[in-house]
């Protein structure tokens, strides 16, 4: 059966960006999760570069200098890890996005993967420099007494969208998220806090794993702290995370659209146009 098009440039209330969120991820899902399996690889690598979580709960108690602590615990490979894994990420949330990006510009909702990945690396290294800068306005923020943090995470958090959908500069992307969200700054946010638990909740089970590595090393059951166990716990927490974070992208993506939309009013210019091609059910 051949699927229906979602229109997702439209004006949409709280609910409805909800309720076509998980449309959008019942018909699209499996799709986007096929073209990031090729991704799994590297967050095995990551699992293996992360730190041995039950000799820091020892260290810890036996080392009075703290630093000493950390140095033992930031190590190249770790570092390496680290930046490896934000950079596995970002290219979740690039392909998500690039994805929804080809997907709105199809006449009838079909994606070509390897024009989903062409498109992906093409944004990916301006994006992941973007999100390093969108780390550092949201660390600024928080220290300033934390709320900071939290607006400036609320306004630029589609500059990603922006970049890949709309093809701006990134900083122009950074300007065009905050018009976007700025008269609608407590509506992203309660449906940013929605979305996100919700995420969080399902995501936590995937850290429980990981959080018996720690049980492991309090009470001295070896199963738990060894490397072997903790790669795997790694793994877990590593690959399933990047199957779940598709659908939070989605969903922001949809927010990301109908934001757009009640500025520009697209999905009207679209109507117009289909009725002067004689389709007026054509879909955008």
């Amino acid at each position: 059966m051949k699927k229906q098009k979602i229109k997702l440039f439209q004006t949409r209330d709280f609910a409805q960006n909800l309720q076509l969120s998980i449309a959008f991820i019942k018909q699209n899902y499996l799709s986007i999760s096929k073209g990031l399996c090729y991704l799994i690889p590297l967050f095995l690598v990551v699992a293996f570069l992360q730190p041995d979580s039950a000799a820091f709960q020892t260290n810890i108690y036996n080392e009075s200098n703290p630093f000493a602590i950390y140095r033992q615990i930031y190590t190249l490979p770790v570092i390496l890890g680290n930046v490896l894994s934000l950079l596995g990420f970002t290219f979740v949330m690039v392909y998500v996005a690039s994805y929804m990006a080809i997907y709105s510009e199809s006449k009838n909702g079909e994606v070509n993967q390897p024009e989903v990945w062409s498109r992906s690396l093409r944004a990916i290294v301006p994006v992941f420099f973007g999100q390093i800068l969108y780390s550092v306005i949201m660390t600024f923020g928080l220290i300033l007494c934390i709320i900071p943090g939290i607006i400036f995470a609320v306004f630029f958090m589609f500059y990603g969208y922006v970049y890949i959908v709309e093809d701006y500069s990134l900083i122009e992307s950074f300007k065009k998220s905050w018009q976007l969200v700025k008269n609608n700054w407590w509506v992203t946010f309660g449906y940013s806090v929605v979305v996100g638990v919700s995420m969080t909740i399902v995501g936590g089970i995937l850290f429980i794993p990981s959080c018996l590595v720690s049980l492991g090393a309090a009470l001295k059951i070896d199963i738990f702290s060894s490397g072997a166990y903790q790669y795997i716990a790694n793994t877990i927490s590593n690959v399933g995370m990047m199957f779940i974070c598709p659908v939070v992208y989605i969903a922001f993506g949809i927010m990301y659209f109908n934001l757009r939309n009640r500025i520009e009013n697209i999905d009207i210019y679209d109507d117009i146009n289909a009725i002067g091609n004689g389709n007026p059910h054509n879909n955008n």
